[in-house]
């Protein structure tokens, strides 16, 4: 019998029993094992009462990217709907794709109706590193924009089938529990259901994709 664990690629907290991933951290907060650290761009407000804020974000995360307990940049990213403009939230995202790019470390994106944004960034900064856009909830043809850049999707408790389905046949499909209290197990399921394979199988190849992005997970 299969008793590999569920992989959940974000989440915030503690992480989920019977599942291991990657655990959030912001650049200010202790590291934890196994995290991604970066400067949520709804943390962009701070600009207003700190100007400096930027570059001192961006600073202590570069310091603490080079952490061996840190597997990934973020999250990180740009939300039309909250945080300060959309240039600085632009400016501190590429600022921390250049992080990225310098550590060696995938990054983990928050984007709120900032597609076409985030694909004009990577057509210009030309990253060699790993994205993945996290909670994706995207209809088919976004999907579809941002899976032929090369990004990957990570889909939580709410996301479009067609979505879900043409991450997974690219190979670029990952789940996770975000700030959610939302049983993973079921998550697997019902996107096991949505691709129809199974629950294990799915377990299966994405730990075997997690492995061969992070040899952390790589299972004795």
């Amino acid at each position: 019998m299969n008793t590999s664990p569920f992989f959940n690629i974000h989440c915030h907290g503690t992480m989920p029993e019977g599942s291991i991933g990657i655990v959030n951290c912001d650049f200010d907060e202790p590291l934890r094992p196994l995290c991604s650290v970066g400067v949520h761009p709804w943390r962009t407000v701070e600009v207003a009462a700190e100007p400096d804020f930027i570059t001192r974000s961006m600073e202590l995360t570069a310091g603490k990217g080079q952490d061996a307990r840190v597997l990934a940049i973020g999250e990180a990213g740009m939300d039309r709907l909250r945080g300060a403009d959309l240039s600085i939230q632009r400016r501190l995202f590429e600022g921390l794709v250049e992080i990225s790019e310098q550590v060696g470390k995938p990054m983990i994106i928050h984007q709120v109706k900032c597609i076409d944004q985030l694909i004009d960034i990577r057509r210009r900064m030309r990253p060699r590193m790993r994205w993945v856009v996290h909670g994706f909830r995207g209809k088919g043809e976004q999907a579809r924009q941002l899976l032929a850049w090369g990004v990957d999707l990570s889909f939580g408790p709410h996301y479009h089938p067609e979505s879900l389905l043409q991450a997974w046949m690219a190979g670029r499909a990952w789940i996770e529990t975000d700030d959610t209290h939302t049983d993973i197990a079921a998550l697997y399921a019902a996107a096991a259901d949505v691709l129809g394979t199974t629950t294990e199988e799915l377990k299966t190849k994405i730990l075997r994709q997690a492995t061969e992005l992070w040899s952390a997970f790589a299972q004795e």
